[in-house]
């Protein structure tokens, strides 16, 4: 019976993934769409350590938590995600070899074949000569609270907004060697994609957390190209524009984009600035003050921030994310063209629209 349910599960995780992508494809309002990899530390933020330095984690990671609970108080384990999927969870949880999801793989094997033997080299006191020892070696599961998640980037003419849809998930083991960073997917999870968010209440969900990832639109592997990405971020900005009234955009000094939100005639305005500026005529030998119109340049828009919620449901033993919105990110220069920093210009919440 379990070697047929795991069959089922299989079939069915690939058709979905299938799907997606057929969906994706076949749906005249997706005009740009591909699949990236990102690499999230959800325990961890920024503003904590060197994410980039310690685990290799590029960009913005930070994370709000929504929940953190225990039902079983006399069980030490910490309540984060890597030691409640690795640890406590781990025989509950079908992985697999590849992000398809194709290939399924034993629970054990996900920290076992990080095991192994080492040859080192030790001093022994009573003869003074050096020996040759054999030492096995475990992984600490400290050097996994990176996770890689798998999902489809597709931006939507039709509701003028950019989508993310997890489609799987693996734990990231992270070996230091010397200078060098290894970063080894563990073993691929399915990701349970939420249309609405559960309650938080519910006993049977005891992490939950919101996070904020900024993520490189270079980086994505497109798959599907009615118009290029500088089209794509145009035709966004156009659009919102034309739809200044109907559209709910939220003050980037809103971290979550729940309030401050920007009225029609801001949204109107929001691409264009005007500047004044000072200018030396060579035949008066006079400094004179000009009018000049800056208007948004897509090439400086190659980051969004996208907005999640993760949740741990303890029951189900399953990870499931519900997509809350995005945040196109400009680039900002200094007056030698050198990148002086990074804004969001506004914060489009899907599920507030």
């Amino acid at each position: 019976m379990k070697w047929i349910l795991s069959i089922v599960l299989v079939t069915s995780s690939i058709y979905l993934l299938a799907q997606n992508k057929q969906d994706l494809l076949s749906d005249p309002n997706v005009v740009w769409a591909g699949i990236l990899e990102i690499d999230y530390v959800p325990d961890i933020s920024s503003y904590e350590q060197n994410l980039e330095k310690q685990y290799g984690v590029k960009h913005r990671n930070i994370f709000k938590t929504l929940k953190l609970q225990t039902n079983d108080p006399e069980q030490d384990i910490p309540l984060e995600l890597h030691h409640i999927i690795l640890n406590k969870n781990l025989n509950n949880i079908q992985f697999y070899k590849d992000p398809d999801l194709t290939s399924p793989m034993a629970s054990a094997t996900v920290i076992n074949q990080f095991a192994g033997l080492d040859t080192v080299i030790i001093f022994n006191a009573t003869t003074y000569e050096e020996e040759i020892k054999l030492v096995r070696y475990e992984i600490h599961l400290d050097d996994a609270p990176v996770f890689r998640l798998r999902s489809y980037i597709f931006y939507n003419k039709k509701e003028m907004a950019f989508h993310c849809i997890p489609s799987a998930i693996a734990p990231i083991y992270v070996n230091k060697r010397g200078s060098r960073l290894y970063k080894i997917p563990m073993g691929w999870m399915d990701i349970n994609d939420l249309t609405k968010s559960p309650k938080l209440k519910n006993k049977k969900i005891t992490w939950a957390k919101r996070l904020y990832r900024n993520i490189d639109l270079e980086d994505v592997e497109v798959f599907k190209s009615v118009l290029n990405l500088d089209q794509t971020l145009q035709l966004m900005l156009e659009d919102i524009e034309k739809n200044a009234a109907t559209q709910k955009l939220a003050e980037p000094i809103n971290a979550d984009g729940t309030s401050n939100y920007l009225n029609t005639e801001e949204i109107k305005h929001l691409f264009h600035s005007i500047d004044t500026v000072v200018v030396f005529d060579p035949d008066t030998f006079e400094e004179e003050y000009i009018i000049v119109a800056n208007d948004v340049d897509v090439k400086e828009l190659r980051y969004l921030r996208l907005y999640q919620d993760w949740y741990w449901d303890d029951k189900q033993q399953q990870l499931s994310i519900k997509y809350l919105g995005f945040a196109p990110i400009k680039n900002v220069y200094d007056a030698v063209g050198d990148l002086k920093y990074r804004i969001p210009l506004f914060i489009k919440r899907l599920d507030r629209q």
